[in-house]
Protein backbone atom coordinates (compact mmCIF):
# COMPACT_ATOMS: atom_id res chain seq x y z
CA UNK A 1 0.00 0.00 0.00
CA UNK A 2 2.95 2.51 0.98
CA UNK A 3 4.45 1.73 -3.33
CA UNK A 4 0.96 2.47 -4.46
CA UNK A 5 0.99 5.70 -2.43
CA UNK A 6 4.34 6.66 -3.88
CA UNK A 7 2.82 6.31 -7.04
CA UNK A 8 0.03 7.99 -6.80
CA UNK A 9 1.82 11.20 -5.39
CA UNK A 10 4.61 10.67 -8.97
CA UNK A 11 0.96 10.58 -11.20
CA UNK A 12 -0.22 13.87 -9.57
CA UNK A 13 2.94 15.67 -10.46
CA UNK A 14 3.20 14.01 -13.70
CA UNK A 15 -0.66 15.59 -13.61
CA UNK A 16 0.92 18.94 -12.79
CA UNK A 17 3.23 19.17 -15.61
CA UNK A 18 1.39 18.58 -18.35
CA UNK A 19 -1.23 20.99 -17.22
CA UNK A 20 1.57 23.69 -16.99
CA UNK A 21 3.37 22.56 -20.00
CA UNK A 22 -0.22 22.25 -22.31
CA UNK A 23 -0.64 25.62 -20.69
CA UNK A 24 2.18 26.62 -22.43
CA UNK A 25 1.92 24.65 -25.48
CA UNK A 26 -1.29 26.32 -26.10
CA UNK A 27 0.02 30.00 -25.43
CA UNK A 28 3.00 29.30 -27.95
CA UNK A 29 0.49 27.68 -30.64
CA UNK A 30 -2.02 31.09 -30.16
CA UNK A 31 0.79 33.38 -30.88
CA UNK A 32 1.61 31.18 -33.93
CA UNK A 33 -1.52 30.87 -35.21
CA UNK A 34 -2.02 34.15 -34.88
CA UNK A 35 1.15 34.93 -36.45
CA UNK A 36 -0.05 32.86 -39.58
CA UNK A 37 -3.35 34.61 -39.99
CA UNK A 38 -1.00 37.94 -40.00
CA UNK A 39 1.40 36.40 -42.87
CA UNK A 40 -1.54 34.91 -44.62
CA UNK A 41 -3.25 38.13 -44.61
CA UNK A 42 -0.38 40.27 -45.81
CA UNK A 43 1.71 38.01 -47.60
CA UNK A 44 5.48 37.78 -48.02
CA UNK A 45 4.99 40.91 -50.75
CA UNK A 46 4.45 43.51 -47.72
CA UNK A 47 8.41 42.54 -46.71
CA UNK A 48 9.46 42.96 -49.95
CA UNK A 49 7.38 46.50 -50.39
CA UNK A 50 8.76 47.74 -46.62
CA UNK A 51 12.44 47.18 -48.03
CA UNK A 52 11.78 48.65 -51.45
CA UNK A 53 10.29 51.90 -50.12
CA UNK A 54 13.29 52.14 -47.97
CA UNK A 55 15.07 56.02 -48.53
CA UNK A 56 18.21 55.15 -48.37
CA UNK A 57 20.82 52.38 -48.19
CA UNK A 58 21.00 52.33 -44.32
CA UNK A 59 17.50 52.32 -43.98
CA UNK A 60 17.31 49.47 -46.38
CA UNK A 61 19.34 47.71 -43.94
CA UNK A 62 18.07 48.41 -41.37
CA UNK A 63 14.76 47.06 -42.23
CA UNK A 64 16.45 43.98 -43.49
CA UNK A 65 17.48 43.39 -40.25
CA UNK A 66 14.45 43.96 -39.15
CA UNK A 67 12.61 41.58 -41.20
CA UNK A 68 15.22 38.92 -40.35
CA UNK A 69 13.95 39.75 -36.57
CA UNK A 70 10.45 39.24 -37.76
CA UNK A 71 11.82 35.50 -39.44
CA UNK A 72 13.69 34.78 -36.66
CA UNK A 73 11.28 35.21 -34.10
CA UNK A 74 8.11 33.34 -36.07
CA UNK A 75 10.94 30.38 -36.20
CA UNK A 76 11.70 30.05 -32.74
CA UNK A 77 8.55 30.55 -31.57
CA UNK A 78 7.75 27.34 -34.17
CA UNK A 79 10.67 25.44 -32.75
CA UNK A 80 9.59 25.68 -29.46
CA UNK A 81 5.70 24.92 -30.18
CA UNK A 82 7.52 21.58 -31.46
CA UNK A 83 9.43 21.20 -28.20
CA UNK A 84 6.56 21.91 -26.03
CA UNK A 85 4.89 19.43 -27.96
CA UNK A 86 7.67 16.60 -27.63
CA UNK A 87 7.62 17.34 -23.85
CA UNK A 88 4.16 16.90 -23.57
CA UNK A 89 3.94 13.59 -25.45
CA UNK A 90 6.70 12.34 -23.36
CA UNK A 91 4.63 13.49 -20.00
CA UNK A 92 1.51 12.15 -21.48
CA UNK A 93 3.33 8.96 -22.06
CA UNK A 94 4.98 8.69 -18.82
CA UNK A 95 1.73 9.76 -17.55
CA UNK A 96 -0.37 6.48 -19.06
CA UNK A 97 3.22 4.48 -17.90
CA UNK A 98 2.06 5.35 -14.26
CA UNK A 99 -1.67 4.86 -14.54
CA UNK A 100 -0.91 1.23 -16.50
CA UNK A 101 1.54 0.69 -13.21
CA UNK A 102 -1.33 2.04 -10.62
CA UNK A 103 -3.75 0.07 -12.19
CA UNK A 104 -1.76 -3.31 -12.27
CA UNK A 105 -0.46 -2.06 -8.15
CA UNK A 106 -4.08 -1.76 -7.67
CA UNK A 107 -4.99 -4.46 -8.95
CA UNK A 108 -3.01 -6.86 -7.46
CA UNK A 109 -4.00 -5.34 -3.88
CA UNK A 110 -7.88 -5.83 -4.66
CA UNK A 111 -6.17 -9.86 -5.35
CA UNK A 112 -4.68 -10.08 -2.29
CA UNK A 113 -7.40 -8.56 -0.54
CA UNK A 114 -10.02 -11.29 -2.11
CA UNK A 115 -7.21 -14.39 -1.12
CA UNK A 116 -7.19 -13.05 2.71
CA UNK A 117 -10.81 -12.69 3.01
CA UNK A 118 -11.41 -16.02 0.88
CA UNK A 119 -8.78 -17.09 4.04
CA UNK A 120 -10.07 -15.54 6.96
CA UNK A 121 -13.76 -17.07 5.37
CA UNK A 122 -12.39 -20.48 4.97
CA UNK A 123 -10.83 -19.77 8.89
CA UNK A 124 -14.25 -18.99 9.77
CA UNK A 125 -15.79 -21.57 8.47
CA UNK A 126 -13.49 -24.07 9.66
CA UNK A 127 -13.50 -22.87 13.21
CA UNK A 128 -17.76 -23.26 12.89
CA UNK A 129 -16.95 -26.52 11.84
CA UNK A 130 -14.93 -27.52 14.52
CA UNK A 131 -17.37 -25.72 17.28
CA UNK A 132 -20.07 -28.01 15.91
CA UNK A 133 -17.83 -31.11 15.77
CA UNK A 134 -16.92 -30.28 19.37
CA UNK A 135 -20.02 -30.25 20.45
CA UNK A 136 -20.87 -33.36 18.82
CA UNK A 137 -18.38 -34.76 20.88
CA UNK A 138 -19.31 -33.47 23.82
CA UNK A 139 -22.67 -34.92 23.29
CA UNK A 140 -21.18 -37.91 22.29
CA UNK A 141 -19.24 -38.25 25.38
CA UNK A 142 -21.88 -37.33 28.01
CA UNK A 143 -24.16 -40.11 26.19
CA UNK A 144 -20.93 -42.04 26.83
CA UNK A 145 -20.59 -41.19 30.49
CA UNK A 146 -24.34 -41.96 30.87
CA UNK A 147 -24.21 -45.29 29.47
CA UNK A 148 -20.87 -45.94 31.14
CA UNK A 149 -22.65 -45.18 34.49
CA UNK A 150 -25.72 -46.90 34.14
CA UNK A 151 -23.63 -49.99 33.40
CA UNK A 152 -21.95 -49.71 36.00
CA UNK A 153 -24.42 -49.15 38.16
CA UNK A 154 -25.90 -52.50 36.90
CA UNK A 155 -23.07 -54.23 37.73
CA UNK A 156 -23.18 -53.19 41.00
CA UNK A 157 -26.70 -53.74 41.03
CA UNK A 158 -25.42 -57.61 39.73
CA UNK A 159 -23.03 -58.32 42.35
CA UNK A 160 -25.49 -57.50 44.97
CA UNK A 161 -27.64 -60.03 43.55
CA UNK A 162 -25.11 -62.60 43.43
CA UNK A 163 -23.89 -61.66 47.43
CA UNK A 164 -27.82 -62.16 47.94
CA UNK A 165 -28.09 -65.69 46.24
CA UNK A 166 -24.57 -66.83 48.29
CA UNK A 167 -26.32 -65.56 51.35
CA UNK A 168 -30.02 -67.57 50.46
CA UNK A 169 -28.06 -70.56 49.45
CA UNK A 170 -25.53 -70.60 52.22
CA UNK A 171 -28.65 -70.60 54.66
CA UNK A 172 -30.22 -73.66 53.15
CA UNK A 173 -27.17 -75.64 52.62
CA UNK A 174 -25.23 -74.74 55.76
CA UNK A 175 -25.01 -78.42 57.17
CA UNK A 176 -25.25 -79.89 53.79
CA UNK A 177 -21.96 -82.00 52.44
CA UNK A 178 -21.15 -82.22 49.47
CA UNK A 179 -22.03 -85.06 47.41
CA UNK A 180 -21.65 -84.59 43.29
CA UNK A 181 -17.52 -85.62 43.34
CA UNK A 182 -17.07 -87.19 40.02
CA UNK A 183 -20.77 -86.74 39.11
CA UNK A 184 -21.71 -85.21 35.70
CA UNK A 185 -24.98 -83.09 35.23
CA UNK A 186 -26.03 -82.67 31.55
CA UNK A 187 -25.83 -79.26 29.45
CA UNK A 188 -29.20 -77.26 30.19
CA UNK A 189 -28.79 -76.21 26.03
CA UNK A 190 -26.67 -77.01 23.44
CA UNK A 191 -24.40 -74.35 22.12
CA UNK A 192 -20.69 -72.19 22.10
CA UNK A 193 -19.58 -70.81 25.30
CA UNK A 194 -19.18 -66.78 24.47
CA UNK A 195 -18.02 -65.99 27.63
CA UNK A 196 -16.11 -67.81 30.23
CA UNK A 197 -16.27 -68.61 34.17
CA UNK A 198 -14.11 -66.73 35.87
CA UNK A 199 -11.76 -63.30 35.65
CA UNK A 200 -12.96 -61.14 32.17
CA UNK A 201 -12.40 -57.84 30.97
CA UNK A 202 -15.63 -56.36 30.36
CA UNK A 203 -15.87 -55.70 26.45
CA UNK A 204 -17.80 -52.82 26.45
CA UNK A 205 -15.55 -50.67 28.86
CA UNK A 206 -12.77 -52.53 29.50
CA UNK A 207 -12.79 -53.03 33.21
CA UNK A 208 -11.94 -56.17 34.96
CA UNK A 209 -14.81 -58.55 36.62
CA UNK A 210 -15.44 -61.52 37.66
CA UNK A 211 -17.63 -63.51 35.83
CA UNK A 212 -19.82 -66.32 37.78
CA UNK A 213 -20.85 -68.50 35.50
CA UNK A 214 -20.73 -69.65 31.92
CA UNK A 215 -22.70 -67.68 28.82
CA UNK A 216 -23.76 -70.13 26.16
CA UNK A 217 -24.93 -68.53 22.85
CA UNK A 218 -27.97 -70.04 21.78
CA UNK A 219 -31.00 -68.21 19.92
CA UNK A 220 -34.25 -66.70 21.06
CA UNK A 221 -36.58 -69.47 22.65
CA UNK A 222 -34.72 -72.61 22.82
CA UNK A 223 -35.83 -74.42 25.35
CA UNK A 224 -33.86 -74.65 28.81
CA UNK A 225 -33.79 -78.11 30.68
CA UNK A 226 -33.04 -78.45 34.20
CA UNK A 227 -29.57 -80.15 34.31
CA UNK A 228 -30.70 -82.58 37.54
CA UNK A 229 -33.59 -82.95 39.79
CA UNK A 230 -34.59 -80.30 42.34
CA UNK A 231 -36.48 -77.78 44.41
CA UNK A 232 -37.25 -74.46 42.48
CA UNK A 233 -36.38 -72.28 45.40
CA UNK A 234 -36.13 -69.07 42.97
CA UNK A 235 -38.65 -68.30 40.26
CA UNK A 236 -38.49 -64.77 39.21
CA UNK A 237 -36.98 -60.92 37.73
CA UNK A 238 -33.52 -59.47 39.25
CA UNK A 239 -32.40 -55.68 37.77
CA UNK A 240 -29.01 -57.79 36.60
CA UNK A 241 -30.19 -61.10 36.06
CA UNK A 242 -33.60 -60.43 34.22
CA UNK A 243 -35.80 -64.25 34.44
CA UNK A 244 -34.16 -65.84 36.63
CA UNK A 245 -34.68 -69.66 38.49
CA UNK A 246 -32.41 -71.09 40.68
CA UNK A 247 -32.80 -75.02 41.77
CA UNK A 248 -31.34 -76.75 44.35
CA UNK A 249 -30.51 -80.02 43.86
CA UNK A 250 -28.91 -80.88 47.41
CA UNK A 251 -25.66 -81.83 48.83
CA UNK A 252 -24.80 -78.74 48.53
CA UNK A 253 -25.35 -78.13 44.95
CA UNK A 254 -27.40 -75.31 43.28
CA UNK A 255 -27.29 -74.84 39.57
CA UNK A 256 -28.58 -71.03 38.45
CA UNK A 257 -30.55 -70.13 34.87
CA UNK A 258 -30.79 -66.11 33.98
CA UNK A 259 -31.60 -63.75 31.26
CA UNK A 260 -34.62 -66.04 30.21
CA UNK A 261 -37.18 -64.97 28.09
CA UNK A 262 -40.31 -66.69 29.87
CA UNK A 263 -39.58 -69.41 33.07
CA UNK A 264 -42.32 -72.45 32.78
CA UNK A 265 -41.66 -73.56 36.61
CA UNK A 266 -42.81 -71.32 39.73
CA UNK A 267 -41.15 -71.03 43.28
CA UNK A 268 -41.18 -74.38 45.84
CA UNK A 269 -41.95 -76.53 42.91
CA UNK A 270 -39.70 -79.66 42.36
CA UNK A 271 -38.53 -80.34 38.43
CA UNK A 272 -37.07 -83.59 36.97
CA UNK A 273 -33.83 -83.69 34.88
CA UNK A 274 -34.42 -83.00 31.23
CA UNK A 275 -37.00 -80.69 32.52
CA UNK A 276 -38.00 -78.22 30.78
CA UNK A 277 -38.07 -75.03 32.56
CA UNK A 278 -38.07 -71.86 30.50
CA UNK A 279 -37.31 -70.20 27.32
CA UNK A 280 -33.65 -68.92 26.82
CA UNK A 281 -33.88 -64.39 25.88
CA UNK A 282 -32.07 -61.73 26.73
CA UNK A 283 -33.66 -60.19 30.00
CA UNK A 284 -31.56 -57.96 32.61
CA UNK A 285 -28.08 -57.04 31.74
CA UNK A 286 -27.70 -58.70 28.38
CA UNK A 287 -26.48 -57.58 24.79
CA UNK A 288 -27.82 -60.77 22.87
CA UNK A 289 -29.82 -64.02 23.60
CA UNK A 290 -27.86 -66.47 25.49
CA UNK A 291 -28.21 -68.56 28.63
CA UNK A 292 -26.17 -67.61 31.89
CA UNK A 293 -25.14 -70.73 34.00
CA UNK A 294 -24.05 -71.14 37.24
CA UNK A 295 -23.48 -74.29 39.11
CA UNK A 296 -23.06 -73.09 43.48
CA UNK A 297 -21.19 -74.97 46.13
CA UNK A 298 -22.43 -73.80 49.71
CA UNK A 299 -23.75 -70.68 47.89
CA UNK A 300 -20.36 -70.03 46.38
CA UNK A 301 -20.38 -69.95 41.97
CA UNK A 302 -17.89 -73.05 40.62
CA UNK A 303 -16.75 -73.59 37.53
CA UNK A 304 -19.07 -75.22 35.83
CA UNK A 305 -17.32 -77.44 33.15
CA UNK A 306 -16.31 -79.34 36.20
CA UNK A 307 -20.13 -81.15 36.33
CA UNK A 308 -21.03 -80.55 32.59
CA UNK A 309 -19.91 -83.52 30.30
Amino acid sequence: MGQLGVTDAELASLEAGIAVTTGKANDTKSQVEARTVTIYKEGPASYLAMLLSAGSFRDFLSRLAFVGQVVGSDRAKLTSLDRLNADLAQEKAQAAQRRAEIAAQKAAVEAEGARITGLRRGVSDASQALAGEVANQQVLLAQVEADKAAYLAAMATLAGESSSITTLLRARQVDQAYGWTGKRVPWPVVGPISSPFGPRINPIFNTPEFHTGLDIAVGYGTPILATEAGQVIFAGVMQGYGNVLIVDHGGALATLYAHMASVSVRQGQRVARGQQIGLVGCTGLCTGPHLHFETRVGGTPVQPLSLLP
